[in-house]
């Protein structure tokens, strides 16, 4: 293979050329850990996952099956009260919080604009069932995301609106049993007809609280109507580097709204299909940067079908984010989990992916999603469902 190329490039942004026509030319699945999706090493020409991955490119999840009423609320457990995944972190104590979407007044997830609050939960065990504590955001608020700054204190992002829907066409529903219909409340309001969707954070020294005044990053988002997801991670010198549904984001400083900046496209301008929703983004103990989402057609299984997501990169910036060469970049993590008593189940919807990691905060133990059974509108109630990763 002519290295040639490379002289134009970064150490980083060669090996990764190097790997990717290596493969292609001689047939091989690997030719450096890049092509295993920076989840495993490059053995023989064939990839060796870390034990939490695997897949030929080590593109999946490798999950243990799902043990009910873990999670936030269980599959067909009698619960009325619906929840679409949380984030979750653990204390300096060994306790772990968890950060949901939960739907007031017992309505489903399609009221999410106008139901939404952001519950705090915790758990000793994180492979358990979460204990829901205080409100820590009302309606409006949704999609929480938590991140660690260096001077130990939190920042929790949301996606929030100051007080309940102000047209009086789309107002808060009250409802009985979790799911929409029971407060005829039937459809799903359209984002941006009762309110705008603005990125917030908030900070506090303890996942406990108390939380600061929220800070609006509306002067970074390019389009109010439209949530963002937005993510982050944040690195020892107060800079930050994030996602939105779309975008690379970077800020100088995490508690300066003013130093968040959109970097552009996140994705390699060779691959054909973006991470659709929901995205979750870390760092491994390697140096290397993930991201999990969720995109495809609802309702279809099968990697053209809607479910989990992994995309990767080496240095995290705009433009070099990759996947593995597979139609929309494989299954990470399907909708038809298999449960503890060997039954599997095909959720309708699997979303809002969130990992749960060790003590030492890079080990991924566990996956927790959003889930909802039924497509159809008002027949929505959900949970949160937590699904562990294998260690050994």
């Amino acid at each position: 293979i002519c290295y040639s190329f490379c002289t134009l490039l970064t150490g980083l942004e060669c090996e990764m050329l190097v790997a990717l026509t290596a493969v292609a030319l001689l047939g091989a699945s690997c030719t450096s850990s890049y092509n295993c999706s920076l989840n495993g090493d490059c053995v023989s020409g064939h990839c060796k996952c870390d034990i939490q991955w695997k897949g030929t490119y080590c593109e999946q999840l490798n999950l243990m099956p799902v043990k009910n009423r873990t999670g936030l609320h269980g599959h067909l457990v009698d619960n009325k009260t619906s929840t679409w995944g949380g984030a979750v972190m653990r204390d300096d104590d060994g306790l772990y919080h968890m950060f949901a979407s939960e739907m007031e007044y017992h309505c489903g997830i399609h009221r999410w604009l106008t139901n939404s609050v952001v519950r705090h939960c915790t758990a000793t065990d994180p492979l358990g069932e979460f204990t829901p504590r205080e409100v820590v955001l009302p309606i409006f608020a949704h999609e929480p995301a938590i991140a660690r700054a260096p001077n130990g204190d939190y920042v929790l992002y949301v996606t929030q609106n100051d007080g309940p829907p102000t047209n009086p066409n789309v107002t808060t529903c009250h409802c009985t049993d979790g799911s929409s219909a029971s407060g005829n409340c039937n459809w799903e309001p359209g984002v941006g007809q009762n309110q705008s969707v603005i990125t917030y954070f908030a900070t506090a020294p303890s996942l406990n609280g108390p939380w600061s005044d929220l800070v609006s990053l509306n002067s970074s988002q390019t389009n109010p109507k439209v949530d963002q997801n937005f993510v982050a991670v944040i690195a020892q010198n107060r800079s930050l580097l994030g996602w939105n549904r779309w975008d690379v984001y970077q800020a100088t400083d995490y508690n300066v709204a003013s130093t968040y900046k959109n970097m552009g496209y996140a994705m390699r301008p060779e691959l054909k299909f973006g991470i659709g929703e929901d995205p979750f983004l870390w760092k491994d103990k390697k140096g290397y940067w993930h991201l999990l989402s969720h995109n495809g057609a609802r309702g279809k299984l099968g990697d053209t079908g809607d479910c989990g997501r992994h995309f990767f990169s080496l240095t995290g910036l705009a433009g070099t984010w990759d996947a593995a060469p597979l139609p929309n970049g494989g299954c990470a993590f399907p909708r038809n989990p298999e449960f503890e008593n060997g039954e599997s189940h095909t959720f309708y919807r699997r979303e809002r992916p969130h990992l749960i990691f060790a003590e030492d905060g890079i080990t991924p133990i566990a996956l927790t999603t959003s889930a909802i059974d039924s497509p159809v509108y008002g027949i929505d109630a959900s949970y949160t469902l937590l699904q562990g990763i294998r260690q050994q």
